[in-house]
């Protein structure tokens, strides 16, 4: 018995499985062919029925998996978005004159907190205010038209709390 418990006889035939396969792909695959052209309807069917049957567990990881990437993929995401950007400045011009036209409000709010937090009237903390980490802080409103009332959030807490935000409006 080796380490992994498996026997030398079981390598033996992975090892024959192996080679046999390799041995006689083409004609396994023209048997394949063969077989799924004659039962399709029935394949058919089974992939749907396999499909629908496992469907919201499959999307619920889906979304997770993307989750998960999107948090240790972050400054890969931000790279490329910034040399998207570099390469597209016209279309980024417009998306950027379409958000502001879009939300007037909101980049008015942008520009006066800015200026305040550039002026020194207003002073940016360098921890969150929900998870007390240091890092890059960003300024959180709940009403636009309130442009000084901030909750000073990082980025991962400020995007879980617009995502809340969001669900509640739905």
């Amino acid at each position: 018995m080796l380490v992994d418990g498996t026997t030398d006889r079981t390598l033996k035939m992975r090892e024959y499985r192996r080679r046999y396969r390799e041995h006689h792909r083409a004609s396994i695959r023209a048997h394949m062919k063969i077989y799924w052209q004659q039962n399709k309807e029935r394949l058919a069917k089974k992939e749907r029925e396999k499909y629908y049957r496992n469907h919201e567990e499959t999307k619920k990881y889906q979304r997770e998996y993307a989750r998960l990437w999107a948090l240790y993929h972050h400054e890969k995401k931000l790279f490329a978005l910034r040399r998207w950007r570099e390469g597209n400045r016209e279309q980024s011009r417009i998306l950027a004159a379409q958000y502001k036209q879009a939300n007037p409000e909101r980049t008015k709010t942008h520009h006066k907190v800015g200026w305040a937090v550039k002026s020194g009237k207003i002073i940016r903390p360098s921890n969150c205010c929900a998870c007390g980490l240091p890092g890059k802080i960003e300024a959180h409103h709940k009403d636009y038209f309130k442009p000084f009332e901030i909750t000073w959030l990082c980025k991962k807490c400020h995007s879980m709390l617009r995502r809340i935000e969001l669900e509640e409006l739905k």
